[in-house]
């Protein structure tokens, strides 16, 4: 059993596939799972142990009443036990939670934790993936959405910029169907979450609008570090080579293999299509020899077509019929959203304090993943 405090050089890193889970929880729930994570330790341990820590330590690195603390380290751990996520992986959708048990010892004024050990190879193994880190003193002077919109936003670090479509941000973000207006989402979201990231973390971000006409429909990012340190996001560089250079073995030109292996880093799609590659190019040597090189690439630019940012599946859906009962892949607002589809093929809410959704809007949300078919 682990006993530790750690200093300011404790850092909390996770796969990109639990940063969606990660963004929706609250702010109490984000500080209480950032400090059981951040007791982990990569180097050395090879499996998710139980953890214990003082309420004391906990106060200390976030800088809060000790009074207080003893309420949150007891409620926030009761809450995610009891608050599972939905992440995809391997092509599937998979349910989880974050903690199995926890036990809080009023009168030592300790807690211990026992984090969940399928989520080893996404808090542990991270070698050769791609994930965020960042240091948990910093996360001290977070707020909840800019908390969210960091983490959102960290893995786009070593590209720079990310685009996201408006109601994209705000399902990432767990809070679709709110500030339906711009200038809500913006003055009440966007600016004040931009203004806190700008002033406590590694990250400077600026952001501006995309139109359509004079509809603002997106927001264009764009991302640099403050300075280079332990918190940075992890250098990538390696899988991306391996990936440049089996391209370039496989036949194509530098400038496409060099454009292919950033689309599959951008995608999250390097390791997937490494291990695919060799059935690609076997199945590309059946064809014709002027096709082969046009059926590699095919092959490949369909693999990557089937990611999005958070491994959110992006494959054609079954299409929905009067009836069908669809839930959210992820909690809104800290609930599931669950929506019939009617005759005429949008969807009303069954359940959740969600919105209506066109036949259009249905669609949408089916093909980026949003939504998975319960019944």
């Amino acid at each position: 059993m682990k006993k530790k405090t750690r200093n300011n050089k404790a850092l909390i890193a996770m796969e990109n596939s639990l940063i969606p889970a990660f963004a929706h929880i609250g702010h109490g729930e984000k500080r209480f799972l950032a400090y059981c994570i951040a007791q982990l330790d990569a180097k050395r341990e090879t499996a998710i142990g139980r953890i214990r820590f003082r309420a004391t330590d906990y106060a200390k690195i976030f800088q809060l009443p000790l009074s207080n603390v003893y309420d949150e380290i007891r409620e926030k751990s009761s809450a995610l036990n009891f608050q599972p996520f939905r992440r995809y992986e391997d092509g599937k959708h998979k349910t989880d939670a974050w903690i199995y048990w926890s036990e809080y010892k009023e009168f030592e004024g300790e807690i211990e934790v026992q984090l969940n050990e399928r989520l080893t190879p996404l808090l542990l193994d991270l070698k050769d993936k791609q994930y965020i880190q960042f240091a948990l003193h910093k996360a001290k002077d977070f707020t909840n959405k800019g908390w969210s919109l960091y983490v959102i936003l960290k893995q786009w670090v070593k590209k720079g910029s990310q685009e996201f479509e408006l109601e994209d941000l705000k399902f990432l973000m767990g809070i679709s169907g709110k500030y339906k207006k711009w200038y809500e989402f913006s003055r009440q979201v966007i600016i004040p979450a931009t203004e806190n990231i700008n002033k406590v973390s590694d990250l400077t971000i600026e952001h501006s609008t995309i139109k359509r006409g004079r509809r603002v429909i997106g927001l264009y990012f764009s991302i640099t570090r403050k300075k280079a340190g332990d918190e940075d996001v992890i250098d990538i560089q390696p899988q991306r080579e391996k990936l440049y250079l089996a391209l370039l073995n496989a036949g194509l030109s530098p400038k496409t293999a060099k454009n292919y292996s950033l689309k599959a880093e951008e995608h999250n799609k390097t390791k997937i299509i490494l291990d695919k590659l060799p059935g690609m190019i076997k199945r590309a040597s059946k064809q014709p020899p002027q096709n082969q090189k046009k059926y590699l690439q095919g092959a490949i630019s369909h693999e990557i077509s089937q990611g999005s940012i958070f491994n959110i599946s992006t494959k054609k859906q079954d299409t929905p019929t009067a009836g069908d009962i669809y839930q959210t892949v992820t909690p809104q607002n800290g609930e599931y959203w669950q929506y019939e589809v009617l005759e005429d093929g949008s969807a009303k809410v069954k359940y959740g304090q969600g919105y209506a959704l066109s036949a259009y809007d249905l669609q949408q949300w089916l093909q980026k993943g949003y939504l998975h078919k319960v019944r």
